[in-house]
């Protein structure tokens, strides 16, 4: 623990915390290699597949856990997720390059990019859409790997798009969600949030209403046709990455400040939250069985009723991010671990694990080091001490050496002034 730091710092009378990001979210960009496995796996038949941070897409019997093949990139693989469709894989890799893998490993194509690949690619009507860091929403031809058209963006496109009557949705570091045609590229509509996009997993459409998240601290409900707001919910003061889903009617999203909420999907009103030891935002919420399954940053796999109430608790030794996989009775999770995790559905006993290529987990930052909490005295300032003193949540921690989490009345002002319809 850093002992320039210590929480006697807050014994101060009436001081408030205002807690600001001191620069545009990076964290991505500053990871390093090892065999932590940090994406979403996807079953098909009885193989999982998935990607690892030592630049491996492995194939494993989802019974036995097993492997049947590995296929290797000239990089990293960190939150790009495998999807398949016509007996293909397609992952995207920090070499730049999107790959296409047939189901016995062997590659088919790989298309290069100017920048990292964080997005799980879209396939849509015979398409592939995904962004890159280099400012680009992609859309190439799937059978052959051949560039249809780009649009570019004023940011990085670290999103995951989707799809709805010939239109595609995707949003950028410039803070905009695009609607693009398909067929096209040419740009329908667009939102403006008052900072970044990401998220990490393709982005949620239902019943002509897209729902995203953005590191403004609002998740939003915006009407596909015409790319009205139809509202926004406030979360926690730390942004949002996550991509929610809805289950019988209600919303479920994770989020930075370490909640799951549960929300009307056509008011945005709050039903239930549920507060995970960690930031929960990485590991979007998946229902299974009228169960929902969730991870946080600390390693806890938790699995909650519909109510909000839990039903078992696992533990691994790492932070677990993405969606988790069925098969039969078996979810799967990966983990910063650097194991695939195979867990009973009813109770959370360990099934198997199977290990990367490398058991040196890979360096991630904090999940907060972007934010700085400064600290506002109400009172006069005769005692000669400073205010307006600020903490790097990088180095902020609490005694039992777990991430503190500040409590602080900021208030964010969007520059979005499009007029809302939701009454």
């Amino acid at each position: 623990m850093d002992q320039s730091f210590s929480f006697e710092d807050f014994a101060i009378e009436l001081e408030e915390f205002e807690i600001n990001k001191k620069r545009m979210f990076d964290r991505m960009w500053k990871v390093g290699e090892g065999g932590s496995t940090l994406n979403s796996p996807l079953v098909v038949g009885r193989t999982v597949y998935f990607g690892a941070m030592d630049s491996y897409v492995y194939a494993v019997d989802a019974e036995t856990g097993n492997e049947k093949w590995r296929y290797k990139t000239s990089n990293l693989i960190y939150f790009s997720s495998p999807v398949a469709c016509n007996d293909v894989i397609y992952i995207g890799s920090y070499d730049y390059c999107l790959h296409a893998i047939s189901m016995e490993g062997k590659n088919i194509w790989k298309f290069r990019t100017g920048g990292e690949i964080f997005s799980t690619p879209l396939v849509y009507d015979g398409k592939i859409y995904f962004g890159s860091r280099d400012g680009y929403v992609y859309c190439i031809d799937a059978a052959k790997g051949k560039e249809l058209w780009r649009f570019k963006t004023g940011g990085e496109v670290v999103s995951s798009a989707t799809a709805k009557d010939g239109r595609v949705f995707i949003a950028s570091f410039d803070g905009n969600m695009y609607c693009l045609d398909a067929e096209t590229g040419k740009e329908v509509w667009r939102f403006k949030t008052g900072e970044e996009i990401l998220s990490c997993s393709n982005f949620f459409a239902h019943e002509n209403i897209l729902y995203f998240g953005s590191m403004d601290n609002y998740l939003y409900a915006v009407n596909c046709r015409n790319g009205k707001e139809i509202w926004r919910f406030r979360t926690g003061k730390y942004g949002n990455s996550g991509v929610p889903t809805i289950h019988k009617n209600v919303l479920y999203h994770g989020c930075r400040d370490g909640y799951l909420y549960a929300l009307n999907p056509n008011t945005g009103k709050e039903i239930w939250r549920f507060r995970a030891d960690d930031d929960v935002t990485g590991s979007d919420p998946f229902v299974f069985k009228d169960r929902i399954y969730f991870c946080d940053e600390s390693g806890n796999i938790y699995v909650l009723n519909t109510d909000g109430k839990p039903v078992w608790r696992a533990k691994i030794n790492g932070a677990s991010w993405g969606v988790p996989a069925i098969y039969k009775n078996t979810v799967f999770f990966c983990s910063a671990d650097c194991y695939l995790h195979a867990l009973d559905t009813d109770s959370g006993k360990e099934l198997w694990r199977f290990a990367t290529s490398n058991l040196m987990k890979a360096y991630i930052p904090p999940p907060h080091e972007i934010f700085e909490a400064t600290v506002k005295k109400s009172h006069s300032q005769d005692d000669g001490q400073e205010a307006g003193r600020k903490y790097d949540f990088s180095r902020a921690e609490a005694a039992d050496g777990s991430e503190y989490h500040f409590k602080s009345d900021y208030h964010f002002k969007s520059e979005y002034q499009q007029k809302s319809e939701y009454k």
